[in-house]
């Protein structure tokens, strides 16, 4: 007698089942090759959920770009780590080039993570673009992806010198839910970023920021004239500056359904900027508000 044929989603769930038991993606692969029609499909979304790349396309993603570009489309989880001199070069647009054909095909992506790197110098205060030629446009549609929920972005940190500009203004990314800000960093503003009419809300429900940024955060600032924030549920900031505690204040004023907060003040050049802090608060005001959903305050 036959065995009784099972629906595809018992499949899937035993495929989801063993994929997470193994931190190998060995054992995934093995189970992709016992049937073409029940294991494989699921078993590339394990396999090719996940991407990273390092300064240019490796050749193996190259190769899976020209021979089976729909792979692309299973990649959940991205990993951008560019060498920002490498696109000042003569190579610079090849490179941009290579890796806009790979990231074009990625249409389902959840987590974005971009970490620049440098080998050589810049001036003092210069203000680097991130992406250049078609990674820019790359970019830009992978900001407005509605799939997109989680993003981390970092800058440089070497002696308060570097900022890296992003080309998308926030405040249209309706659809994050983390957004982790780090080191410094500025968002190139079009002329519908200063469109302060807008009635969207965020799904935003946690946020973190460190470094410099949080003296740049002005533009998530703005549109507190709307409640944008009102699924903001963890909020921690790294604050070295009065600027950078002024801007934390106004976003935790705006957070009505905020459970935890983490306000952690670094240690900075100016040893008196604590107190410099604690006075602006005392003379404007300002203060943590009696939020009923707060269980959870670090200081």
């Amino acid at each position: 007698m036959p065995a009784p044929s099972l629906p595809q989603e018992i499949f899937d769930k035993i495929t989801d089942q063993y994929a997470f038991g193994f931190d190998s993606l060995r054992p995934i692969k093995t189970l992709s090759l016992a049937s073409r029609r029940r294991f494989l499909q699921r078993c590339r979304f394990h396999i090719f959920g996940s991407l990273k790349v390092v300064t240019d396309v490796s050749p193996r993603t190259m190769a899976m770009l020209e021979s089976s570009p729909s792979l692309l489309t299973h990649v959940r989880k991205l990993s951008l780590v560019f060498d920002i001199s490498n696109y000042q070069g003569p190579t610079r647009m090849d490179r941009a080039q290579r890796i806009s054909q790979v990231i074009d095909k990625i249409t389902g992506l959840v987590t974005l993570s971009i970490v620049p790197t440098m080998n050589s110098v810049f001036g003092p205060k210069q203000r680097v673009e991130a992406f250049q030629g078609p990674m820019k446009d790359s970019m830009a549609r992978f900001f407005t992806l509605p799939t997109l929920a989680n993003l981390r972005i970092s800058g440089f940190d070497i002696d308060n010198t570097i900022f890296i500009q992003i080309p998308h203004h926030p405040l249209h990314l309706n659809h994050l839910q983390v957004l982790w800000l780090d080191r410094q960093i500025e968002f190139l503003e079009g002329n519908d970023a200063r469109d302060d009419t807008t009635t969207q809300f965020w799904r935003l429900r946690y946020l973190k920021s460190s470094g410099e940024v949080m003296s740049t955060i002005d533009c998530l600032l703005r549109p507190c004239l709307n409640p944008v924030y009102p699924n903001l549920v963890q909020l921690e900031l790294n604050i070295g500056s009065v600027k950078a505690h002024i801007n934390a204040l106004s976003i935790v004023n705006n957070s009505p359904a905020l459970e935890i907060l983490q306000l952690s003040y670094y240690v900075h050049d100016e040893p008196d900027y604590v107190y410099q802090c604690y006075s602006e608060m005392m003379m404007s005001g300002r203060t943590i508000p009696s939020i009923q959903s707060l269980c959870f305050v670090e200081l």
